[in-house]
């Protein structure tokens, strides 16, 4: 019977939350990885909702604090998600949960399970408790390991700031700070305490291991490096850990690592882990995917990186620590088993927030043309946002848009108050996505989202740079189709793409390729360096030299986690002119759920009326004396090439 968290067992769809706190937690992994959060998490990490502490059965106080003192303690330990998924940080007592496996079903492994998060907080669920549940069920006893962590601000927008300052300090490739030693401590204590109770579990105390991933992966490592006796695992798994070299002890145990190529922290370090395993002599297996990007869990969709899981378990067989012919749990089943579920009191806080979404009206936004949105049957995957009555819409007068989502999510109604507000002043605006949010999504969708397995931590990015181009085509032939309601009304000159965090990336690929477009518009969004792109998107600051038309920023202040990447972009832009524009200090999430989009929305379409339509009251805000922007002291201003 699996112990451990009875209150998850019906979540569907794991994602890997942090590859954004490791990216620093982030796409935008994929929203990095398809991520994300680094670069992957560049830009795209959905906001961080604080929540109750999950009820979590048969948690185990670790001894560890009494041998290596950890951070100083600042209050209760926090939990908070993204899209979603928990997430703990704050945590200055360390624990284990147990996940055995059914009766009958038993190897007599046991695999200690370290989350990543950048030693800020712990993907409990994507890094954590899921696979706690797949080692489980292929007879492995898997305990979770909640490690003491560097303490973080109480509050989001803190935890935000200091999330966004060191992911703006991160470089691909470069050798990370050691894991903290009380970090080090609590892995060492857990596999302590593991086989002290072996007996009680049913545990060959001579086959435990331990498993991490990213700093988690770093833990792994430390334990490996520094531990002897009865402290020292009997194998290790690091995935998506760093791979540079190391000193490898004499009594070093067997090793298996997982990474992928495109990973922008890890994925540029060479072999070195690998090679200093190989020169000591020590088994060691390395599996290096071509995509996956950073903080994949249990695999990215869509990528190879689905399979480290069946290989792991595989090398397990290989070394005898898994009996090759005992068939797993998992094996035996004719259908998968349910996923376990989002816990009731999660569940119950996410629901109301999404119910309080859901309830707002579709605000049809405050210029001239009252708005509406639609999904079109010519234009699958996409949501068409524009003026409800065409027909008072003069010839030739309608702009384009077409808009990414935030995560690169295929909610096409996500940002709607914000789509339907620059519909109103005159725009004919395309998201990528269905309806699956607001008034006109079925009901099955109206619930809380589910987690999707993505890199990085965060849900699979969904949607990809090609569907703005797909929006873009769609548009520009509806207007040239006689039997269209767009017949003739849009000015095929007056094209702009535009995003949200990981959506932003997408717009700023497409931006800079696709002639058509005169102006961009990038909310909350930025290129990590070189090198580290998001999962399968392959975008770096080179982009930035490719634009042709002009572009401004939107971002949210210090808080936000894309500020260090959007700051860099702009200041970094040379070639067309560019602005940046902070709100305050109000964080990743701007004001896309405000009515009629608040603040920024007002931004996007005046931005757009001064570049797309030449309209001087846009022009105004923007530039020359006392420009509205400049003196409204809500926004911290910069321009240049104007």
């Amino acid at each position: 019977m699996i112990l451990g968290v009875d209150v998850m067992r019906n979540w569907n769809k794991p994602m890997g939350v942090i590859g954004a706190l490791a990216l620093a937690l982030c796409p935008l992994s994929q929203a990095a990885s398809q991520a994300g959060t680094p670069p992957q998490m560049a830009a795209g990490f959905p906001p961080l909702v604080e929540i109750a502490p999950p009820t979590v059965t048969g948690e185990i106080l670790l001894d560890s604090d009494q041998r290596v003192p950890g951070p100083p303690v600042g209050g209760p330990e926090q939990w908070a998600s993204v899209m979603n998924a928990p997430l703990v940080r704050n945590v200055t007592t360390a624990t284990i949960t147990p996940f055995l496996p059914e009766p009958g079903h038993s190897t007599g492994a046991a695999v200690i399970v370290a989350p990543g998060g950048a030693f800020y907080a712990l993907a409990m669920e994507t890094e954590g408790w899921a696979v706690a549940r797949r080692l489980a069920e292929n007879g492995i006893a898997a305990f979770v390991l909640k490690y003491r962590l560097e303490p973080t601000p109480r509050d989001i927008a803190g935890l935000e700031r200091v999330m966004g300052e060191r992911i703006g300090a991160m470089r691909p490739g470069a050798s990370p700070a050691p894991a903290p030693a009380y970090a080090v401590a609590d892995g060492q204590a857990a596999i302590r305490l593991v086989r002290s109770r072996a007996a009680e579990w049913g545990i060959d105390p001579q086959r435990v291991g331990m498993i991490g991933f990213s700093a988690g992966a770093m833990t792994t490592l430390s334990v490996a490096l520094h531990s002897d006796g009865v402290e020292l695992p009997d194998f290790i798994g690091p995935i998506y850990g760093p791979m540079t070299s190391v000193d490898v002890p004499a009594d070093a145990p067997p090793m298996f690592v997982a990474l992928a190529s495109d990973d922008p922290l890890f994925g540029h370090q060479g072999a070195g882990l690998y090679e200093s395993w190989l020169a000591a002599g020590k088994p060691v297996e390395a599996h290096l995917y071509e995509r996956g990007g950073h903080g994949f869990g249990l695999g990215a969709p869509e990528t190879t990186t689905t399979q480290w899981f069946d290989s792991f378990i595989s090398w397990l067989r290989l070394h005898q620590i898994v009996p090759s012919a005992l068939n797993s749990l998992a094996d035996e089943r004719s259908a998968p088993a349910p996923r376990p579920g989002i816990p009731p009191e999660i569940r119950a806080q996410m629901e109301a927030e999404m119910a309080r979404y859901n309830a707002m009206a579709d605000d049809p936004g405050t210029g001239s043309f009252p708005a509406t949105k639609a999904e079109m049957s010519s234009l699958p995957n996409h949501v068409v946002y524009q003026p409800r009555d065409l027909t008072s819409v003069p010839e030739g007068s309608l702009g384009v848009v077409a808009f990414g989502n935030g995560g690169c999510m295929d909610d096409g109604a996500n940002a709607r108050l914000h789509l339907l507000e620059i519909a109103s002043h005159g725009y004919l605006v395309i998201a990528n996505g269905t309806i699956q949010s607001g008034p006109g999504a079925p009901e099955r969708q109206r619930q809380v989202p589910q987690a999707g397995q993505g890199a990085g931590g965060f849900p699979p990015a969904a949607t990809t740079s090609a569907q703005l181009v797909e929006a873009i085509d769609w548009a520009l032939n509806e207007n040239s189709r006689p039997d269209s309601p767009l017949f003739g009304k849009i000015n095929p000159r007056a094209v702009a793409v535009s995003g949200w965090s990981c959506g932003g990336l997408q717009a700023l690929q497409v931006a800079a390729s696709d002639p058509r477009v005169a102006t961009a518009v990038i909310h909350n969004s930025g290129i990590f360096p070189d090198g580290s792109g998001m999962g399968s998107m392959d975008i770096g600051k080179a982009t930035l030299e490719r634009l042709h038309g002009p572009v401004i920023y939107v971002l949210g202040g210090p808080s936000d986690i894309a500020y260090p990447q959007g700051m860099d972009d702009f200041a970094r832009i040379s070639s067309v002119p560019a602005a940046v524009a902070n709100l305050g200090d109000i964080g990743h999430g701007g004001s896309f759920y405000q009515p009629n989009g608040g603040p920024a929305a007002r931004i996007a379409w005046q931005w757009l009326d001064w570049q797309l339509k030449g309209d001087l009251d846009g022009q105004r805000a923007f530039v020359g004396e006392g420009c509205g922007l400049c003196i409204d002291n809500r926004w911290r201003y910069e321009s240049r090439g104007f």
